[in-house]
């Protein structure tokens, strides 16, 4: 995981487009390259409108998402892999391809958001709702979820093999 770097209002955006080290083998001349296949491993971005932004392909693994809102964002195979995403909305987004292996969402909306071979393997899942969004062939092994203690309150197990990992 790379060092976190803390990013606030629309500064964040132009970070990402416009700083070298955010993304990886392209330089600052080319905006188009840097928004489509920018890296930022490990930031932190805050109280972000990242709305209709097209950012195809980029890698935020490992970073943390809090108030942000990337409504109708292209976002396809980008990674949020090991991320942190908290009051995150991805409304009407297309996130066909995406990873999100290992990441934690806590209320973050998938509202008419376009899922199709999207990939959540061992996320835990917060008051987040992925049956909003559209889905054809998402990957989600539930038998490697990860719940809260709390999204179990007062879930009863039957059977011999009713045990689950916290």
């Amino acid at each position: 995981m790379g060092v976190g770097v803390r990013f606030g209002s629309a500064i964040a955006s132009a970070m990402l487009l416009i700083i070298p080290g955010l993304a990886a083998a392209q330089t600052a001349s080319n905006s188009d390259q840097l928004r489509m296949l920018g890296q930022c491993n490990g930031c932190i971005f805050e109280d972000l409108d990242l709305s209709g932004r097209k950012m195809t392909g980029v890698d935020l693994s490992g970073s943390t998402f809090r108030n942000v809102d990337f409504t109708g964002a292209g976002l396809g195979i980008a990674i949020f892999d090991n991320a942190v995403l908290e009051n995150v909305s991805f409304e009407g987004a297309d996130l066909g391809g995406a990873s999100f292996t290992d990441a934690t969402l806590k209320n973050v909306s998938f509202d008419r958001s376009d899922l199709t071979g999207a990939v959540f393997d061992d996320v835990i899942l917060t008051d987040t709702d992925l049956q909003s969004g559209m889905q054809c062939n998402t990957q989600m092994r539930k038998r490697r979820l990860r719940p809260t203690r709390d999204q179990l309150d007062g879930v009863k197990f039957h059977g011999r093999r009713s045990s689950m990992r916290l």
